[in-house]
């Protein structure tokens, strides 16, 4: 574990347009859970992108998506004073929405990161 380093946050625990948690993410929260309380000096930064490119609306729920995800930690044993929330304003520039849609059923959901922040 280094500083600044960002942990793609896979399968998204999100579904469209939602800030709740899917079925059944419960046990990859709880292994990146497990993770951070073996390690008691790291803290880490929740960062939720938009799915969607949409004025105002798009900060909300990246904000509540975040604050799902720490309050997930925190109830799996996690101290909430280690973790602080950001919501992106655009979407993910690393993985961008596709310019065409996709199957049906196939939706781009926005980005979730773990950023550690200290070591």
């Amino acid at each position: 574990m280094e500083s600044g380093r960002s942990i793609v946050v896979q399968p998204i625990p999100f579904d469209l347009k939602k800030t709740d948690l899917k079925d059944g993410t419960e046990s990859d929260i709880n292994d990146m859970a497990r993770m951070l309380i073996m390690n008691p000096s790291v803290n880490i930064e929740v960062v939720c992108y938009p799915d969607e490119e949409v004025e105002g609306t798009t900060s909300r729920i990246s904000l509540d998506r975040g604050n799902a995800l720490k309050a997930a930690f925190v109830k799996s044993g996690v101290s909430g004073e280690r973790i602080s929330v950001r919501a992106a304003p655009s979407v993910d520039p690393i993985n961008p929405p596709p310019m065409r849609k996709g199957a049906k059923g196939k939706r781009y959901v926005g980005t979730v990161y773990l950023v550690i922040t200290k070591v």
